[in-house]
């Protein structure tokens, strides 16, 4: 019939006709030809399954050069077309992973809509490779790529911004000292302090001068300005760890031995000063860490599949949203000392823990919201001598 590609039925047809023409002789042979071509399949150079169907067609009539031909242009044309369809599934996916990253860096946009969004373009980066024959593994990750790359950079950020605060906070404080005597610059260095959200180590080095002038007030009161040598100023130089052959040479000489007491006590004096000012500095440190580092794990805590329990995003944001949960985790970390990212990320874990704990994980039901970030990392968490410690693998 018309429009009917009938040369898979050839080789029967073909047999039957030839049949009827054996007896024709060379007569019957030249009329074979164009009855046999007339059932040739129509031909489209650019797909490779027609390119096969001719070969397949001259492979019945037997003319294997041109068999082997068509095979070949079909294998020839079968890779380009692959070759030229992965090239265009690669383009979309480009095109899809700057989406995503474009909406990672969007400042306007919330969590929860970013997510979204992210989970849309990953379903489209599926489809696309198995749209354009691609290998699945190749995009099934990349929503994930893309994130983690986001929330690296922005650690990296907050870090160096934690950094950049400690190291402006301790030039503050040297600012300050070095002004304490000009009363004008004193006020042009406390203002600027204050302008820059640093008001904390101004109140930190107003608050050590007090503590200085209070301790100075102390001492003074026990020295004597004239006179004999007197037992309160023994007590006090054996406060201030003055030796006994020191004191002795003192006593016998009470002016110059008086001078020396005054000089040790301001000495002494300004260790109180400057403790306070290393508090004050540590207590920003934690100040600017505690928060950059938990909105880190609000980032990288975030699960999938969440819907019955809590994750260590959900954790962090209660932290961040609750005022004297972040202050008490905080005081755990001044109590503490660590001053890098990495430890004091190890202390917030371990408070995120125990708010995550529950009879079910007891049962093996469920799991610690912090193991489960854990293990998303490549580590486990371990017990050791009653402390819970990260291992994280490492990959070569």
């Amino acid at each position: 019939m018309a429009g009917q590609d009938v040369s898979a039925n050839l080789g029967g047809m073909l047999s039957q006709i030839g049949g009827a023409f054996a007896g024709a002789g060379q007569m019957g042979q030249g009329l074979m030809r164009p009855i046999t071509m007339a059932f040739r399949p129509q031909l489209d150079a650019n797909d490779p399954d027609s390119l096969r169907r001719q070969s397949e067609f001259f492979g019945k009539i037997g003319q294997a050069a041109q068999q082997k031909a068509f095979a070949d242009q079909a294998i020839v044309v079968d890779k380009q077309q692959k070759a030229q369809r992965a090239q265009q599934g690669q383009a979309a996916i480009v095109k899809i992973q700057e989406a995503m990253t474009a909406t990672m860096n969007d400042p306007t946009m919330s969590e929860e809509l970013k997510q979204q969004r992210i989970a849309t373009l990953q379903s489209a980066a599926n489809e696309a490779a198995t749209k354009f024959g691609l290998d699945p593994t190749q995009t099934m990750d990349i929503g994930r790529e893309v994130q983690s790359g986001y929330n690296a950079l922005e650690t990296q950020r907050e870090n160096l911004e934690a950094i950049s605060r400690s190291n402006q906070r301790q030039i503050g404080t040297m600012a300050l000292e070095a002004a304490a005597n000009n009363p004008e610059r004193f006020e042009q260095v406390k203002n600027d302090l204050n302008a820059r959200g640093f008001g904390d180590i101004v109140r930190g080095y107003e608050l050590g001068q007090e503590e200085y002038k209070a301790k100075m007030a102390e001492y003074s009161g026990k020295i004597q300005d004239n006179g004999q040598w007197t037992n309160e100023e023994t007590a006090l130089a054996e406060e201030l760890g003055v030796s006994a052959s020191e004191l002795a040479t003192w006593k016998s000489n009470p002016p110059r031995g008086r001078i020396a007491l005054r000089q040790r006590s301001q000495s002494e004096a300004a260790k109180v000063r400057t403790a306070q000012a290393e508090r004050t500095l540590a207590d920003g440190v934690v100040k600017d860490l505690v928060p950059g580092v938990l909105r880190q794990l609000k980032r990288e805590g975030s699960e999938w599949f969440d819907i019955f329990d809590k994750d260590v995003e959900d954790l962090a944001d209660d932290v961040l949203s609750d005022e004297e949960a972040l202050n008490d985790i905080s005081a755990l970390v001044r109590a503490s000392g660590v001053k890098n990212p990495a430890d004091v990320k190890e202390i917030i874990l371990s408070e995120l823990r125990k708010k995550d704990q529950s009879i079910w994980q007891k049962w093996g039901w469920a799991k610690n919201a912090v193991d489960s970030y854990n293990e998303g990392r490549g580590g486990k968490t371990i017990n050791v001598d009653g402390k819970e410690v990260t291992i994280e693998e490492v990959t070569e």
